[in-house]
């Protein structure tokens, strides 16, 4: 106890640069986005914006992360409520509330997957087939029971 122990050391692994990607909503960033870099990073956007906004203002080549809130639940009301109180910001600020509304969400939490496990993975799925190339997911709730859930996902959409 009371001892102190100090390193300093280096790690070399051969790989690729990293991409860099933009967070882009709008039409202008969403071209930059396309010609300066791998892709964009969104949140608070669903599939069908993802799919009727992102994709044809970036192109068919870009990489899209799409943002994801998910919850694994059986109480998806109380869930989803807390998620609305937990988000509401996004409803407030103008570029998160232009995507909401491309999405027909009222509300930030009812773009966040609730439920159990099939449904989590089914609304994941959903993005894929809108164009996005992965998912970062924001875990709400139980953190064990959704990695519990994406396990059969092998870390793939």
């Amino acid at each position: 106890m009371g001892e102190f122990v100090t390193a300093r050391t280096g790690i070399n692994v051969k790989a690729e640069p990293a991409g860099v990607m933009l967070a882009a909503l709008g039409p202008k960033m969403l071209k930059l986005a396309s010609e300066r870099t791998q892709g964009t990073i969104t949140w608070m956007t669903g599939p069908v914006t993802i799919s009727e906004h992102v994709r044809p203002h970036i192109g068919d080549n870009a990489q899209i992360a799409a943002g994801v809130g998910i919850q694994i639940t059986d109480d998806v009301e109380a869930a989803r409520a807390q998620a609305n109180i937990d988000l509401a910001i996004y409803g407030q600020l103008p570029s998160y509330r232009a995507m909401l509304d491309r999405e027909g969400a009222t509300n930030p939490g009812d773009l966040v997957l609730i439920g159990d496990a099939d449904t989590v993975r089914t609304g994941l799925e959903a993005y894929k087939a809108a164009g996005a190339t992965e998912c970062a997911l924001n875990i709400l709730g139980d953190k064990e029971a959704a990695w519990e859930a994406l396990a059969p996902l092998g870390g793939e959409l």
